[in-house]
């Protein structure tokens, strides 16, 4: 497909060649909100969430470490994000939002959020399952890793400051767990979102 927005008059278009229109449209949201969520404070994370009782639950880590995997343990919890969230702390409180996704079952696009974020958890594979609180800097360096916006030194500045917001706001974990629900009793151990508007 070819896109193309005008930020002057927020003006956009997509045309297709061959592609799903609602697809290439999901597609098009997608780059452009990664492009345009840093400009805004904001950081772009390769993490999946829940939302559970109201509160947002991040599993941030590379590929295969068991982000899709902590989800799908998580029932009845609802998934807000299967592999990328947009993150921004404000004032007392840290937000998460899905970016857009093409449904093909539906035929739609999907975007969840905004959830205010109880925890952010680095996923490590364990065969106990444990709970470590990351100091401020442990958190920043973990997660800075992992940031799946745009490259460029002016945005890659913008995302480091809103890490740094985003884990002075938010609580930040690794996460020990094996492939069963029993990691959740460290959390509800640990975490508790009081306070936090839903």
């Amino acid at each position: 497909y070819e896109a193309a927005c005008n930020a002057g008059s927020g003006q956009a278009w997509v045309r297709c060649s061959g592609e799903n229109p609602v697809a290439a449209l999901a597609n098009f949201a997608r780059r452009l909100l990664m492009e345009r969520i840093p400009v805004v404070n904001g950081a772009v994370l390769h993490s999946a969430c829940v939302a559970r009782n109201g509160h947002a639950y991040l599993f941030a880590g590379k590929s295969g470490a068991g982000k899709s995997t902590a989800c799908a343990l998580s029932a009845p919890a609802l998934l807000v994000a299967d592999d990328l969230v947009a993150v921004r702390g404000a004032g007392s409180c840290a937000w998460v939002w899905g970016l857009p996704e093409y449904d093909g079952v539906a035929d739609s696009i999907r975007a969840s959020g905004p959830v205010p974020i109880a925890a952010i958890f680095r996923l490590v594979k364990a065969e106990v399952p444990a709970l470590r609180r990351l100091s401020a800097a442990e958190a920043v360096a973990g997660l800075i890793a992992l940031p799946a916006g745009p490259e460029g030194n002016d945005l890659a500045a913008a995302s480091l400051s809103a890490l740094e917001i985003l884990t002075r706001i938010a609580p930040c974990y690794e996460l020990r767990f094996s492939k069963d629900p029993s990691f959740w009793a460290c959390i509800d151990a640990e975490v508790i979102p009081n306070g936090m508007p839903v």
